[in-house]
């Protein structure tokens, strides 16, 4: 998948999420708007270690086919594989668009897949979003891009420390300031 089909899954997956947490999906509108709360059951950030179980996964889902989320299964983890390899290779991650950046924190920080939210992914978004908002740096991301980021990050609860959150202050007191 290319950057663009990458970043409308990451779009999509929530509302997919949502069409297997309620029962009946014409709801799910009422229920949010009502102030209600979905939970849906956690997706797998990691492939199983034994080969059989696999297999198994491979063919039939984290349930054997009869969970919520097993249609969901697959997909996710394959997507969730090239998200990790494009921002473990510094190379690639510093060309990838802001946009990306700040959908792929956003994501992993508001509906932390897996177990636990995936704590390298969520630190890479931000230390590329500084390294981007540094001062030898010709082009800056956008303050949109940037606050979507940092919400994300926020959601996540996993590096509210990180100096992004200063420099974005102080990018935005700078913006609004003129």
């Amino acid at each position: 998948l290319d950057l663009p089909a990458l970043e409308s899954v990451l779009q999509r997956l929530p509302s997919l999420l949502g069409e297997h947490a309620v029962e009946p999906f014409s709801k799910l509108e009422e229920r949010l708007a009502a102030g209600e709360g979905i939970e849906a059951p956690p997706l797998s950030v990691k492939w199983p270690e034994d080969i059989k179980a696999r297999e198994e996964f491979m063919l039939h889902g984290a349930n054997g086919g009869k969970g919520p989320m097993d249609p969901l299964c697959l997909p996710f983890l394959w997507v969730h594989e090239r998200i990790e390899e494009l921002l473990d290779n510094f190379d690639e991650r510093a060309k990838l668009p802001m946009s990306f950046l700040a959908e792929v924190a956003h994501f992993y920080g508001t509906l932390r897949p897996g177990s636990s939210a995936p704590r390298h992914i969520i630190e890479d978004t931000a230390d590329e979003a500084l390294r981007r908002t540094s001062d030898e740096v010709e082009e800056r991301p956008s303050l949109e891009s940037l606050a979507r980021l940092l919400k994300g990050i926020a959601c996540s609860q996993i590096c509210c420390r990180h100096d992004l959150f200063s420099t974005v202050t102080n990018v935005a007191a700078a913006v609004y300031n003129g």
